[in-house]
């Protein structure tokens, strides 16, 4: 099978959601994915989950901003690196597995606030070279990503809470294009063919995210999309597989 429009690179990137789906890849509500470890993609060449720092400034990675349950509840902020469980991975330990045999071949990161780039940054500066450049970082504020482009290698992501019409996006992707941002990501419901070529059209990659049927994920590879977050790996893969053989 062949997709209606090809994605802007010669595969689609796929990434397992880490433990949960929602609209967004840092509020994160209903999980769907308690078996597999914190760092297995699960097949997916990818893993997407969010960033936090420790009470002793240490960025981590973890679906969620908080542990426990509502009446122990705990923010990761208020605990120290040496106090957190295992299912909360620090992100130096993260790169040191990063396309090794049982951990992901790149990492689709979101920072909910500028002050945690300068943390992350300074895990990124002390690994090798290669690890830079499959490192995704994501957030909202392309002003935020402007700043952001000097001082790192990694990719940039502009997490969109709506693909507005046609006029509207080719202002957005043309100005993401010259901040040097490399990709943008929105719910899955927010694409068409359209709204990708636009993308495409300044180079700029398209993600989608909450795809959970494989109707969804079809309709999204056919449109040439170019990134998909999921957390039901098996059915994103039996789909790219479809339109992209190996």
């Amino acid at each position: 099978m062949t997709s209606r429009l090809p994605s802007l690179h010669d595969k689609v990137r796929t990434f397992r959601q880490h433990g949960f789906s929602d609209r967004s890849f840092g509020n994160n509500l209903a999980d769907v994915d308690t078996e597999t470890g914190p760092l297995d993609t699960a097949g997916a060449g990818g893993l997407a989950s969010s960033v936090w720092l420790t009470a002793d400034n240490q960025p981590v990675v973890h679906a969620r901003s908080s542990l426990g349950g509502r009446l122990r509840r705990q923010r990761i902020s208020s605990l120290t690196l040496d106090q957190l469980p295992e299912s909360v991975v620090a992100l130096s330990a993260l790169m040191s597995r990063l396309g090794r045999t049982g951990g992901p071949a790149s990492v689709l990161l979101t920072m909910a606030e500028d002050i945690m780039f300068e943390p992350v940054q300074a895990v990124l500066d002390a690994a090798p070279p290669p690890v830079e450049g499959e490192i995704w970082l994501s957030h909202s504020d392309p002003g935020v990503l402007q700043r952001w482009r000097p001082r790192t290698g990694a990719r940039l992501v502009n997490v969109l809470s709506t693909v507005r019409t046609a006029k509207g996006l080719e202002k957005e992707v043309a100005r993401l294009h010259e901040l040097g941002i490399d990709a943008v990501a929105a719910f899955h419901k927010e694409w068409s063919g359209g709204s990708v070529a636009m993308a495409h059209r300044f180079g700029v990659m398209a993600f989608a995210t909450g795809a959970e049927h494989e109707r969804e994920l079809a309709a999204l590879v056919d449109a040439g999309i170019d990134g998909l977050v999921c957390a039901h790996v098996d059915r994103m893969l039996a789909v790219v597989a479809q339109y992209y053989p190996s």
